[in-house]
């Protein structure tokens, strides 16, 4: 039973690990592309197929809003994952630390063939070899 608690509290701190590394690396891509604003709006201007001119370049494909609703749902997405993995991690260890192997509750031997049961009248008589 012990190796068995023992695993389950590694694997838990496994996990909590693994979610953490997961969600640095969110946080690491959501501030480097919020430092890199200006190659993302050149990579907006320069990857339009559209030959169409437009004369007002702040019309021109909204770069400057598209960048703005991409960071806004990249740490919104950020702070949503924190909190249910945050949450869904303490969840798995508070379990793994309450965890308690059981014995089991009712025998697994077969029954003994030597034992002989009176009439309900009476007193039970076992005989035990």
């Amino acid at each position: 039973f012990k190796r068995s608690i023992s695993r389950y509290h590694r694997y838990a701190n496994l996990f909590a690990c693994s979610v953490a590394i997961v969600l640095l690396d969110t946080l690491i891509n959501c501030i480097l592309f919020s430092v890199n604003k200006h190659e993302f709006i050149d990579w907006c201007i320069s990857s339009t197929t559209l030959p169409i001119r437009i004369q007002q370049p702040d019309v021109w494909f909204n770069c400057h809003r598209l960048f703005d609703a991409e960071a806004k749902f990249a740490f919104t997405s950020l702070v949503l994952m924190i909190l249910i993995y945050v949450y869904w991690v303490s969840v798995i260890i508070i379990d793994s630390r309450n965890f308690v192997m059981m014995g089991p509750e009712m025998s697994i031997r077969p029954p003994r063939r030597d034992m002989t049961l009176s009439q309900p009248d009476q007193h039970p008589t076992i005989i035990l070899a």
